[in-house]
């Protein structure tokens, strides 16, 4: 068996133990008439205010990505915002986010350099991990009951920081790489050597899971119809996205519940309601995904967002 396809294989394992967890958390699954009371005491209103709260994330996250691609790519403005939404749709819809690597291919076509993309798609993917494994320690420090998972995330943490200091320090050896392409995803990793450029992106990806804990914490509010501490938003959002790395079913169904159940269970919230509230806010976040995204590629398919190349952009290649 191939590296890749054991890759596949055990994420796969993992995502069905996740969904094992959902079943043997649920002692029964709701009805048709949970259901409806549900919807009727403000399911409705958190799907809608997560919806906006992550749209504004999702129009931060393009600003992000147009800021690092226009340092390798002749690309304008008007066509990065147009086409992200649908670059983002199909890295959230495929197995393990696999999409994402569709961005290389993406920006190759328009004048980039493809491998230098991956690598700014690494480091992008890193600063991301470090954010949530530290709101994550947050939200379990503010969580007595959650005391017992905290080895677990500081080993977490330790991987994410280690791996990210090796990300960082990548770049010194790109010259003594032989391979042409691995020294261009190196290359993609260079702004980290520049801290004013690191910081930017540092802080611009803390301000988008800012945001995202602000949709985890509106939305519970308001679809448990109760105050809720700022930790259980802080530790949902930590659980959701980390299972989201494993998770083998497209919009990461399934891991989403799962780690929703598990993190909102630290607050004694049942597991049937912990399924409803995650699966109202889930299909918020999933609708806006696929509604921009098919929107942003109606709008590539007329030509809307082709600008021609930016001409002021060629120093960045």
């Amino acid at each position: 068996m191939t590296r890749k396809k054991l890759g596949i294989a055990v994420q796969t394992v993992l995502w069905f133990g996740l969904l094992w967890f959902v079943w043997q958390s649920v002692e029964k699954l709701p009805g048709r008439a949970e259901i409806a009371a549900f919807a009727g005491a403000g399911a409705l209103e958190a799907l809608a205010a997560f919806a906006v709260l992550f749209t504004l994330a999702l129009v931060l996250r393009a600003l992000r990505f147009g800021y690092l691609i226009r340092r390798v790519a002749p690309i304008g403005w008007r066509e990065i915002l147009v086409a992200f939404p649908w670059l983002f749709m199909i890295g959230a819809v495929t197995p393990f986010r696999l999409g994402d690597l569709v961005r290389a291919e993406w920006v190759r076509a328009r004048g980039g350099d493809g491998p230098h993309t991956i690598g700014l798609w690494l480091a992008e993917r890193a600063t991301d991990m470090l954010c949530l494994v530290t709101l994550g320690l947050v939200g379990m420090a503010l969580t007595p009951a959650a005391e017992s998972y905290r080895p677990v995330l500081l080993t977490l943490t330790a991987g994410v920081l280690g791996a990210y200091v090796l990300l960082s320090l990548s770049p010194l050896f790109e010259r003594h790489i032989p391979v042409d392409s691995l020294r261009r995803v190196l290359a993609g990793l260079s702004y980290l050597h520049h801290p004013r450029e690191h910081l930017r992106i540092l802080l611009a990806s803390f301000v988008i899971w800012a945001v995202m804990t602000a949709a985890f914490w509106v939305g519970l509010w308001l679809a448990l119809d109760q105050p809720v501490p700022l930790a259980m938003a802080l530790l949902c959002v930590t659980f959701v996205n980390l299972a989201a790395l494993i998770s083998a079913a497209p919009g990461n169904i399934g891991s989403f519940q799962a780690a929703a159940i598990l993190s909102l269970g630290f607050f004694g919230i049942p597991a049937e309601t912990a399924l409803l509230v995650s699966s109202a806010l889930h299909a918020g976040g999933l609708g806006v995904t696929l509604c921009a995204g098919l929107f942003s590629r109606f709008f590539q398919f007329f030509g809307f967002g082709h600008g021609g190349p930016d001409r002021r952009l060629q120093r960045y290649r």
